[in-house]
């Protein structure tokens, strides 16, 4: 389980969007400002969905095949 939160917290880092955040103050329009922080958003909700889905992948035997895809398919949208 730890070598999945690496994974999942090294594919989805969001440090770069929050730096860009701060040093663009000043220089950032506001409709930048909004698709950053919605990226932001959806980014930090990722890692909790498939953490969940990753534990009902493994809780639930007769479902596990149709939840291991849809993990599969969320990973590669992203």
């Amino acid at each position: 389980m730890h070598y999945l939160r690496s994974w999942i917290m090294e594919e989805l880092d969001i440090s770069h969007l929050t730096e860009r955040l701060l040093q663009g103050k000043g220089e950032m329009t506001p409709e930048d400002k909004y698709e950053t922080w919605e990226k932001i958003k959806i980014l930090s909700m990722v890692p909790w969905f498939i953490s969940s889905s990753f534990m009902a992948c493994l809780c639930s035997s007769s479902l596990s095949h149709l939840w291991c895809q849809n993990i599969r398919l969320l990973i590669h949208v992203i």
